[in-house]
């Protein structure tokens, strides 16, 4: 494994960890529980976020197209991310001043989102410089290998914090989290920023910004007109993630509701499921290689569907854990397949721009999903748990929409046999 390959990879585990501390186990229980802020909120700030990447992120995307670097881009995000963390140290363990402290958080979270997501648009497309066509899927399914298995290990680790096992400074519980998170997330982070070696990719064309609008306004046009079939894949992909983001904030509120779990078995359910996520990426490539990308990329997105209504229907914590094993083996399976694929079907010179499309739909519809969910269980607040069961199959619908629309993707033009 060379240098650049393990930067990469470090730098994508170490963000799991953040992703962990903001993520339903750990914030969305610190809002709604220990704070009494409405989820509603919560969900809000996260779509207000996406509202905000939606906006920007073609520009910037075709910006680092013209100027021939990603690395610049993911080393302002992060360095801003962990900023943002590390205030949220400080918002989260201040007693008293009623809702003041939860809100600045609350806009923190915001800011968390935000460049979190933009510092992974330019992650993703250094997957090219990273592989070649045959390393391509294998690569991209170590990536998720190693994000979910971070992912894990950030929730065990920062739950002995939220525990009260370990305090370090302020109030004792889950405010404890983000201290932990943000030093680990450095340390990972740190390889890639200073030690990544990126070549310039050459590109004709101005170098001004005016010049990066211009061709992002051209890209939109492209996508809908000459590369319809990319934007058929990038909305049918936009609703299965949708769902499963929309969810992922808040499993853990459900599995509270529906299943009177602890934050342990909480821990445990999550965990399993992004294990088995994990090992899934790193076995993606054999699999995809023989039965076909667009093949394995339905079923995983058909298999995440089954899974998630068993679980959102039941209440049996055992066959909970069967179901999050499939689930799981989908979401690892999906992530990575969507990412090699966008990669053989987009056109090579733009791809820094599609990059920043995938990034576009891939949270465009969370803006519904999340604003869905609040609604849903805000008017039928009175129902109990069944809410959280009303709004998951929502979520699931929008699944389907997804796996409908991903099968309309075509192989007319590609850079790879799909």
């Amino acid at each position: 494994m060379n240098k650049n390959l393990r930067a990469w990879l470090l730098y994508d585990a170490g963000n799991s960890f953040i992703v962990s501390a903001t993520g339903g186990l750990f914030l969305a229980q610190w809002f709604v529980l220990d704070k009494g802020i409405p989820e509603a909120w919560y969900g809000f700030a996260f779509s207000a976020a996406t509202v905000f990447v939606l906006l920007s992120s073609p520009i910037i995307g075709a910006w680092s197209d013209t100027l021939g670097y990603r690395k610049p881009f993911i080393n302002f995000f992060t360095i801003a991310l962990l900023l943002a963390g590390s205030l949220m140290i400080f918002t989260t363990n201040v007693a008293g001043f009623g809702n003041l402290f939860p809100l600045l958080t609350l806009l923190l979270f915001f800011f968390v989102q935000y460049t979190y997501q933009l510092s992974f648009l330019f992650f993703n497309t250094l997957l090219e410089k990273l592989s070649s066509k045959q390393t391509l899927a294998r690569i991209s399914g170590l990536s998720t290998l190693y994000n979910q298995i971070a992912y894990v290990l950030a929730n065990a680790i920062l739950l002995l914090f939220a525990m009260g096992k370990i305090t370090l400074i302020g109030i004792p519980g889950r405010s404890q989290v983000f201290l932990p998170a943000v030093v680990i997330c450095t340390i990972f982070s740190l390889p890639l920023i200073l030690q990544f070696q990126e070549k310039r990719t050459v590109k004709e064309g101005s170098t001004r910004q005016t010049s990066a609008l211009a061709e992002t306004i051209g890209g939109i046009r492209m996508l809908f007109k000459k590369e319809r079939n990319v934007g058929v894949f990038l909305l049918g992909f936009s609703f299965v993630s949708d769902a499963l983001l929309t969810i992922s904030l808040y499993f853990a509120l459900v599995m509270n509701e529906l299943y009177r779990m602890s934050d342990v078995q909480k821990l445990i359910a999550i965990s399993l499921m992004y294990v088995c996520a994990g090992l899934i990426g790193a076995l993606l490539g054999k699999v995809a290689g023989r039965f076909g990308m667009k093949r394995s990329l339905l079923f995983m997105a058909l298999m995440l569907t089954g899974s998630f209504t068993v679980a959102l229907l039941g209440s049996n914590f055992s066959v909970l854990l069967v179901t999050l094993i499939f689930a799981g083996i989908g979401w690892g399976g999906f992530y990575s397949l969507t990412r090699a694929m966008l990669i053989r079907i987009a056109p090579p010179a733009r791809l820094g721009e599609y990059f920043g499309f995938y990034s576009t739909f891939e949270r465009f519809a969370s803006i519904i999903g999340p604003t869905i969910w609040g609604v849903i269980v805000t008017w039928l607040a009175v129902t109990g748990g069944f809410r959280y069961r009303i709004a998951g199959i929502t979520e699931v619908v929008l699944m389907v929409i997804g796996i409908v629309l991903l099968s309309k993707v075509k192989v007319s033009r590609s850079y790879g046999k799909l």
